[in-house]
């Protein structure tokens, strides 16, 4: 007699991308929440190993590093402080790759269910403004599975939207000096009341 292994059946995994990418991003923002995207199988719990991001903008030394977190407390929303990071790195030319992942993937289907996971990234403080970038998923092979199971092309391309990097803020400082005089005679006009100055702590165009 042979002893046969019984294996579960390959499951198609599905990745459902939800762009959360802001309109536009001051210099030296950090965790900047791009993308959202819910993973889930057809049949059994599968393992998630690896990940691909693509990076498309003016320069990737513009973004210093990208975040992948999971949605720690299942409320479907980004939260900086629970959702905790499961990996990071900065972009290698144009594109990173997370791996070592080994997240386990739930099934669902294409209104409930599966695991949850957010990217967000850093901002160089260095960063040009009116510079731009996008993060995409251009293929179902950015997205890496255990085997058997494979991963649905059906949802691709995932892409965030563009994002503008703007300058940091400028701060307003101000003091003032009392000039208003100790008496003044009746009638006497524009008499000097307040001394005050105004600066910034960089240029303001």
């Amino acid at each position: 007699l042979h002893i046969t292994a019984i294996q579960q059946f390959a499951n198609v995994v599905t990745v459902a991308f939800t762009d959360k990418a802001p309109a536009n991003v001051q210099v030296g923002t950090s965790k900047v929440l791009m993308e959202k995207f819910r993973i889930y199988s057809n049949l059994n719990n599968i393992q998630w190993n690896q990940m691909r991001i693509d990076y498309q903008g003016a320069s990737i030394q513009d973004v210093t590093r990208v975040y992948l977190h999971n949605d720690t407390n299942v409320s479907g929303e980004f939260e900086e402080i629970s959702d905790l990071v499961i990996a990071s790195s900065a972009f290698s030319g144009a594109n990173v790759i997370l791996t070592g992942l080994n997240r386990a993937i739930v099934p669902g289907t294409n209104a409930s269910g599966g695991s949850s996971f957010f990217v967000t990234a850093d901002v160089s403080s260095n960063a040009v403004p009116s510079d731009t970038f996008q993060f995409r998923w251009v293929a179902e092979n950015y997205f890496t599975v255990n085997p058997p199971n494979t991963v649905s092309s059906a949802t691709f391309i995932g892409a965030t939207s563009v994002v503008l990097i703007k300058p940091p803020p400028v701060v307003l400082f101000t003091a003032s000096q009392s000039s208003a005089p100790v008496a003044v005679t009746q009638g006497t006009k524009d008499v000097p009341m307040l001394k005050m100055k105004f600066w910034t702590d960089k240029p303001y165009n």
